[in-house]
């Protein structure tokens, strides 16, 4: 059955190890982690997907910009109809918090065409791109 599923647009601010986050950022393209909302507890993580495109992101731990997909959107229907522009959530590995992020956009896609990272229906990015410095 072919549904529609919730690609969020999300600025994640990642922490740095001195406040208790990641000691490197994560290569990408995809990184899958868990999330919570920021209000909620880590007990109410659902598992997501980050996408991005490396050579396009600030290799600082400042804002990235990432498409967030939820890993079981089917069996998850009351997270999905929460993403929605300015609902900020928390990403972690087990319990310990490494980014925050806050959703700027949502776009609705067909589950059975989810997009694979940066496809080239999906975004601008094309594999082995340059981009402008």
């Amino acid at each position: 059955m072919i549904r529609l599923v919730p690609v969020a647009l999300v600025r994640i601010h990642w922490l740095t190890s001195a406040q208790g986050g990641r000691e490197r950022l994560p290569p990408g393209p995809s990184y899958a982690s868990t999330a919570h909302f920021a209000e909620e507890s880590p007990d109410s993580a659902f598992s997501v997907v980050l996408r991005f495109d490396p050579a396009r992101v600030d290799q600082t731990f400042s804002h990235w910009e990432v498409e967030l997909t939820l890993l079981a959107p089917e069996k998850l229907p009351g997270v999905a109809a929460r993403l929605k522009p300015g609902v900020r959530l928390t990403v972690t590995e087990g319990p310990r918090p490494v980014a925050h992020g806050e959703v700027y956009g949502v776009r609705m896609v067909e589950s059975d065409h989810l997009p694979v990272p940066f496809s080239p229906e999906t975004t601008n990015f094309r594999p082995g791109q340059k981009t402008a410095s």
